[in-house]
């Protein structure tokens, strides 16, 4: 039997009434044929360093990626 691709994804989600913007990382169950939110991470931060624009991220999202590929993921991001 063939091994399950390990499968994540980055999204960029804007601003609604419940949630602020953010990035999310989703992992796809393919037992279920779902993807599932794994993390988010707000832009909070970047309102209080306008100069850093949309290239702001926490560091946060990037340890995970990494974690994520380290264990066998294939990280696909926009």
């Amino acid at each position: 039997m063939a091994k399950k691709k390990l499968q994540a994804r980055v999204r960029y989600y804007k601003a609604d009434e419940k949630w602020p913007e953010r990035y999310a990382i989703e992992l796809y169950d393919s037992k279920k044929d779902t993807w599932n939110l794994s993390s988010s991470y707000e832009f909070v931060k970047r309102y209080d360093h306008p100069e850093a624009g949309d290239n702001f991220i926490y560091f946060g999202i990037v340890t995970e990626i990494f974690k994520l590929m380290n264990l066998g993921y294939d990280v696909d991001a926009p």
